[in-house]
């Protein structure tokens, strides 16, 4: 093989996601190609995540004293800020993860608006919040002010922040999924050289559809999948998500200094690490692999000795066009065009350069 030629890594089954109720191991390949450019590649659906947005959460109230809960239309179910989400509504024993709480003490000191239903409170902190002592109140949301993003919405946290600079009840603070393309970046990534802010461009398999986006909200072992509001409407206008997505990762590319990566940062990186992947004469095997399932295995065997079945091979072709189209607009060249690879079968074959 040549050295220049794309290799393909033994896939990782340290990842996976919950769908409808399921959990599905995805496997991630690492893809080395000129340069020793690297890409971690997957294909999974499409959760949405709201942490950080001023519109996720929030609760309308029946007193008419407070004029800023009133007609609220959260992006999210308040159960989802909170964990063990079950527990929510079913007493007290849940920590706020999703929005910012505190003591109604601390609220009154700090001058903040906190929403102290009893339905509402917790009495689990959070990691960095102090135990409640027996008998005194516990943690409450705090409402966003007049003046602030979304007022009267909750103040909605992602980690790490993208302004730390500014107070922790501050809305700005936090990146907003509504209006930032990311997914959520899960700890197993740390053994891939794949950090925070790191970027990468997903593809959604129907239509060739495409985003860049960078490793934004964090808050999950091994998920992949979790994705702002911003990229899920994307790639699918409608949040209908059981269509695949194809992601690439590129480690190494998380801008310097605080603050969020910005959509020209992403584009132009993603555009760099495409344009090296160029220089493969095998990148069409890339393609194939992504409309296959991100399968490398499905690769070999269809080179070999054509094992798959011909409505497989008819989902693949289509599959292979959209994610071919949306590689070419984020900045990659192909040396060479062709439909998809024929299975190696005696007589004319049709199978781009390798």
């Amino acid at each position: 093989m040549a050295s220049d030629e794309i290799k393909f890594g033994p896939a990782s089954a340290d990842f996976g996601q919950k769908h409808n109720g399921s959990w599905r191991t995805v496997k991630v390949t690492k893809v080395t190609g000129p340069l020793n450019t690297v890409a971690y590649v997957y294909q999974c659906h499409l959760n949405e995540d709201n942490d950080g947005d001023p519109r996720a959460y929030g609760l309308n109230h029946p007193d008419p004293r407070k004029v800023l809960q009133k007609n609220l239309h959260p992006h999210d179910g308040l159960g989802n800020a909170t964990s063990p989400h079950q527990n929510f509504g079913n007493g007290s024993d849940f920590t706020w993860v999703g929005v910012y709480s505190c003591t109604p003490a601390f609220g009154r000191q700090n001058n903040l608006d906190v929403d102290d239903r009893p339905e509402l409170e917790s009495r689990r902190p959070a990691t960095w919040q102090a135990p409640i002592a027996a008998g005194q109140p516990g943690y409450f949301p705090v409402v966003q002010p007049a003046g602030a993003p979304a007022p009267g919405y909750y103040v909605s946290v992602a980690w790490p922040p993208a302004r730390p600079q500014l107070r922790p009840w501050d809305q700005r603070r936090y990146t907003a999924a509504a209006d930032v393309a990311y997914a959520v970046w899960a700890e197993k990534w740390g053994r891939f050289d794949v950090h925070h802010k790191d970027f990468g461009l997903a593809i959604r398999n129907a239509n060739g559809v495409h985003s860049p986006f960078f490793f934004g909200d964090t808050g999950t072992t091994n998920r992949v999948g979790e994705c702002s509001r911003k990229l899920v409407r994307t790639l699918s206008p409608n949040a209908y998500n059981e269509d695949f997505v194809s992601f690439l990762v590129f480690p190494g590319t998380a801008n310097s200094g605080q603050g969020e990566p910005t959509d020209g940062a992403a584009v132009e990186a993603i555009k760099t690490k495409l344009s090296y992947f160029s220089l493969a004469p095998n990148i069409n095997e890339l393609v194939l692999m992504l409309a296959l399932g991100a399968d490398h295995g499905r690769v070999k065997k269809l080179y070999e000795n054509g094992a798959i079945s011909d409505k497989a091979r008819e989902q693949a072709a289509i599959a292979y066009a959209n994610i071919r189209k949306g590689l070419q607009n984020a900045g990659l060249s192909f040396p060479s065009s062709g439909p998809l690879p024929a299975e190696r079968r005696p007589g004319p074959q049709v199978v781009p350069a390798r």
